[in-house]
């Protein structure tokens, strides 16, 4: 399947940010949400990933996160992959924490949720770099 490819200027991509930041407000649930992936970047794109930090644990969480991938395609117009980050794992959560926060009703929990996370990868960096080696070597 070929993905086609956007590419927007800032503005544009603001724009775009502010409704889905609009969107995520409405969601009683969401605690947080970071954008991340090559969105962020200036080059083109495929997608536009959104992680989200929920309370609660729904009964389904790949329904979940296709349904408010579907609201939120619904609303902008392009292709979204959101995931959900309670139990998501730490090399993704880290690589997520790098991204850039797009929404917040819970700044204690979002700063817990980055130092864990920070904490938990600088731990289990030397040891996968350590396995990566040998099983290299």
């Amino acid at each position: 399947m070929i993905q086609r490819e956007y590419k927007m200027d800032v503005k544009a991509k603001e724009n775009i940010k502010s409704a889905i930041r609009e969107i995520l407000k409405t969601k009683k649930e969401v605690r947080f949400a970071f954008l991340h992936g090559s969105f962020l970047e200036e080059r083109s794109f495929h997608d536009i990933d959104v992680a989200v930090f929920i309370s609660g644990i729904p009964e389904d969480f790949f329904d979940y996160e296709l349904s408010l991938s579907s609201i939120l395609e619904g609303r902008i117009r392009l292709p979204l992959d959101v995931k959900i980050l309670n139990y998501a794992p730490l090399a993704f959560r880290y690589e997520v924490t790098r991204g850039e926060v797009i929404f917040s009703r819970d700044e204690e929990t979002r700063l817990r949720f980055i130092e864990n996370t920070w904490n938990e990868y600088m731990d289990y960096k030397p040891v996968a770099e350590y396995i990566v080696r040998e099983l290299a070597a």
